[in-house]
């Protein structure tokens, strides 16, 4: 325990699980599933391990932040924060302590590298973090692929008022998919090999790789996280077969449900699955008392452009945005991701024409390098 002239104390935990940090990242506006303890004990299975810096006030917890750290054999010690710091305020002084903690635990961990992935709210942190030379991280550096935007659904509402928001389209959808031989069901783990080919199914359609690619990835998920109520499982089958068709994983966390990864087998399209699915999973979180419903991504480009009021033409590219935002809701652009390296030969060196050296053939091979490891050891 640290004491802090401003009489914070400081907390640095390395435990597996801490009840009373989960608790309070639930509590905390923009509290994400993935600064939780729980997050921590699933990513050690794949060698990451948790530091979390708790700051606290007459034993009542204020804020803090969990970094993910893991050894690269040929570069030492990076780290990751995922959607933190928190803060129980935007106190200037409660915001100062928090990051200049993480920055001194990093520090103390002797990490080569750190990425900061702001939670939704946490915009307020990004002018501290800059003021400890941290600089706005390109995508080619890991974590790879972090969503920018997302679109959320403001449960408060009865569910005709929902439906009535939708797009006249999406209703249509929706009410063929409730008319149809398809049914809604909640899964169990007996379910996650199933979810597993759907959604492989459906990154081989759309060509991206499947992430996380670890084959018991999501059965560590579920050991860990579905015991204490923040994770479900969710499936539509062809009721006269019971043909599995689509799927999502969700965790129900804090105020908020996210539905996290979805499958598909690409059948029944003519009977649109995937909105039957989407709008169960939303009258089951009304249900269960969760005021938002998150469906987590959302095209940064198209979103920045609806928020300017400006209109979005539908292409190839942009499908699943519109499949999206025709449930109605709020499109959200996320907050800029930060990082640092902490040799501060190759800080400068990155911020006075770095980027081209990594962008070159040389740089590329060491960003592979870094991703093969992020791969096989289940960051993200």
């Amino acid at each position: 325990m640290i004491q802090t002239p401003h009489q914070y104390t400081i907390q640095v935990s390395y435990d597996q699980y801490d009840a009373r940090w989960d608790q309070f990242v639930a509590s905390c506006n923009g509290g994400h599933h993935e600064q939780t303890s729980l997050w921590g004990q699933v990513k050690s299975y794949y060698g990451w391990e948790p530091i979390r810096i708790i700051v606290s006030r007459d034993g009542v917890i204020y804020g803090g932040v969990q970094i993910l750290k893991h050894r690269l054999k040929w570069l030492g010690n990076i780290g990751y924060v995922t959607r933190g710091p928190l803060a129980v305020s935007e106190d200037p002084e409660l915001l100062r302590v928090i990051v200049a903690e993480m920055d001194n635990a990093a520090k103390h961990a002797r990490l080569k590298y750190l990425a900061v992935v702001p939670t939704y709210t946490g915009h307020h942190f990004v002018p501290l973090l800059e003021n400890l030379n941290f600089i706005p991280k390109p995508d080619f550096l890991p974590p790879s692929s972090v969503m920018r935007a997302t679109l959320v659904l403001d449960l408060a509402e009865d569910l005709d008022k929902l439906m009535g928001r939708m797009r006249r389209e999406t209703r249509r959808d929706l009410r063929r998919g409730l008319s149809s031989d398809l049914v809604f069901r909640e899964g169990g783990e007996s379910d996650i090999g199933t979810f597993r080919r759907l959604m492989w199914a459906l990154c081989e359609r759309r060509g991206c790789a499947p992430s996380p690619p670890q084959k018991d990835f999501f059965h560590t998920l579920w050991k860990v996280f579905h015991a204490h109520g923040h994770l479900k499982l969710f499936l539509v089958e062809f009721a006269k077969t019971r043909t599995p068709v689509s799927a999502v994983i969700a965790f129900p966390f804090g105020d908020t449900v996210r539905a996290w990864k979805a499958g598909w087998s690409g059948e029944y399209k003519e009977l649109s699955p995937n909105a039957l699915m989407h709008w169960e999973v939303i009258k089951w979180s009304k249900q269960n008392g969760y005021r938002y419903y998150d469906f987590v991504s959302l095209d940064l480009e198209s979103s920045n452009k609806l928020l300017r009021g400006e209109t979005v033409q539908p292409d190839k590219t942009n499908g699943m945005f519109f499949f999206k935002v025709g449930f109605g809701g709020q499109a959200i652009v996320l907050p800029e991701q930060y990082f640092q390296f902490y040799n501060q030969l190759i800080h400068l060196l990155f911020r006075f024409g770095g980027r081209q050296i990594l962008a070159s053939k040389w740089g590329t091979q060491i960003i592979n390098k870094i991703y093969h490891s992020e791969g096989s050891s289940g960051a993200g």
